[in-house]
């Protein structure tokens, strides 16, 4: 009987010791493309603590991800309490360092090999975000990832639940088993215990929208031609699916963005129709992909576009215009040089395409909504707005995307384009920082109380309205954050622009909109900065 007490407590003692580690290859997104990235994890005596390697950068959504997914493997585990955890990053995988919230599920079993000394399967790789609950929440480019996985040689890919345009997109993918998970426990069963889930149904099925009451703030008349456009083509490309039943669910949803439209939810509108189009368009040509039809679509498509002079009345449709123009370029001189070997290669091609030609088309919009009268705008006003926003932060985390776009805009004199990526990118990092800092939903409500004054501002404070309703409260505050920064951007514009019209043939005419030739002015300049400065100072 001793002899069994003392190995019941050599077995416990070895269940809560700490020392152990574990590595695991993870899917990731680079620049578009899915690879695979290299993250080990061990654990040492501690107080339960989690703690990242300082090289690569490991972005806040990647360590609040790590936290929690620590958490849940302790539940699902209970042992570990007294483990703290330690995560290393391959730097040769990852020299740019790691955002987002995509490796918490991997992180739920790397930790519970960690604590109770199991080993996962070795022949499988998982992605998806962790809930404080041990639900695997969604995240995006699953087509790369699985891509990426099966490059790598995995023999399965595990994901979240997907949705029925990401279950269409990879149904076709050969070479590699894909299978979804619905929480940690599952995931858990799978890595080590053998247990493989289930494959479910593709259901095609659009839920009715809910418990959304109509906007009452000020809507853009303009953005009506936008919304209608993208839907236009929406409805264009759901019209080359094939199968009945798939295209009766894409016209179920470019219904509901036409209701969203009716509410008065413009911009969730336009990015609905944006977003479906495009799986729409992906799906209708999955089975025989055609990448040179689809370069040939966005070359047309780009060198049709006529921007035309800025001007005070159109410089914020111009701002929303070359930003998207750029996105379309940019990503257009990435994947149309490369030349695919496989028939899943050509059709990720394909399919990003799709988002370049989308992108295009939304600029063409957005040219045509400022493509009005006035008089031109000195790009100088622009360019000091756009240059005082460069460089604000080193590192905006899941937003850097968006300040480097901003600063290519910047360096190719396209300064609304640049204010308009600049803004959003402080805009979200600032509201990020602000949640952290513990912003309330009284914060929200505060910055929702009085209506917006610029043609952006308007459009993404009803956005943040309709993601407040729609249980998204944090990106809601977030667009909150922005629409407030691009009325502050826009007003200061305008008072810059009021002491100088630029006539015709470029000469310079005094305008004199305040008192003492002017002299007042300066103060209506400085407290119209300051509003802007402030509206980031209150979310950082």
């Amino acid at each position: 009987m001793r002899h069994l007490v003392s190995l019941l407590l050599l077995l416990s003692f070895s269940f809560a010791a700490c020392g152990d580690e574990v590595n695991m290859s993870l899917p990731a997104i680079s620049g578009g493309e899915g690879l695979l990235v290299g993250i080990s994890m061990k654990s040492i005596p501690g107080e339960g603590m989690e703690y990242v390697g300082a090289e690569p950068t490991v972005g806040t959504g990647t360590q609040e991800s790590l936290s929690t997914a620590v958490d849940v493997a302790r539940e699902l585990s209970m042992r570990g309490y007294d483990c703290d955890v330690l995560v290393k990053v391959d730097d040769s995988d990852s020299p740019g360092g790691v955002e987002g919230p995509s490796a918490g599920a991997a992180f739920v079993v790397m930790s519970y090999s960690l604590f109770t000394g199991e080993e996962p399967r070795h022949d499988a790789t998982i992605t998806g975000a962790i809930s404080e609950g041990g639900l695997v929440l969604p995240v995006g480019g699953l087509y790369e990832k699985a891509m990426g996985a099966k490059a790598s040689g995995f023999d399965y890919f595990i994901t979240p639940l997907q949705s029925v345009e990401e279950k269409l997109m990879l149904q076709g993918m050969a070479g590699i088993t894909i299978r979804e998970v619905e929480d940690a426990n599952e995931a858990v069963e799978f890595f080590f215990e053998g247990k493989i889930p289930e494959e479910r149904p593709l259901e095609l099925t659009v839920e009715p929208i809910e418990n959304l009451t109509a906007y009452e703030g000020e809507r853009v008349p303009a953005m009506g031609g936008i919304v209608d456009a993208l839907i236009r083509n929406e409805r264009d490309a759901i019209a080359g699916i094939e199968d009945n039943a798939v295209r009766e669910y894409f016209e179920a949803r470019a219904g509901q963005h036409e209701e969203l439209y009716g509410l008065g939810y413009d911009y969730a509108a336009a990015n609905g129709a944006f977003l479906t189009g495009i799986s729409a368009s992906a799906i209708g040509e999955v089975e025989s992909p055609d990448m040179e039809a689809k370069k040939g679509e966005v070359q047309a498509c780009l060198d049709s576009l006529d921007k035309p002079e800025v001007t005070a009345g159109n410089y914020e449709w111009l701002m929303g215009g070359e930003a998207r123009e750029m996105r379309a370029r940019r990503n257009y001189q990435k994947y149309s040089v490369l030349e695919p070997e496989t028939k899943d290669e050509e059709y990720l091609l394909v399919y990003q395409m799709g988002y370049s030609k989308a992108w295009c088309e939304a600029a063409k919009a957005m040219y045509v909504a400022g493509n009005n009268t006035g008089p031109l705008l000195d790009e100088n006003v622009l360019k000091d707005a756009a240059e005082e926003l460069l460089n604000y932060t080193d590192d905006y985390g899941d937003w850097q995307e968006y300040a480097d776009t901003g600063g290519e805009l910047y360096g190719k004199g396209m300064y609304a384009g640049a204010i308009y990526e600049l803004t959003f990118a402080k805009s979200m990092y600032d509201g990020e920082k602000a949640m952290e800092g513990g912003a309330t939903q009284a914060d929200y409500e505060s910055l929702m109380q009085n209506g917006s004054t610029s043609v952006w501002g308007k459009a993404f404070r009803a956005h943040a309205s309709y993601l407040y309703q729609t249980d998204s409260p944090q990106d809601a505050y977030r667009m909150i954050v922005f629409a407030r920064n691009m009325d502050a951007a826009a007003a200061r514009i305008n008072v810059v622009n009021a002491t100088t019209v630029i006539i015709g043939g470029g000469a310079e005419e005094e305008c004199c909109p305040c008192d003492n030739g002017g002299s007042l002015c300066m103060p209506a300049f400085l407290l119209l900065f300051a509003a802007f400065a402030a509206v980031g100072e209150k979310r950082g």
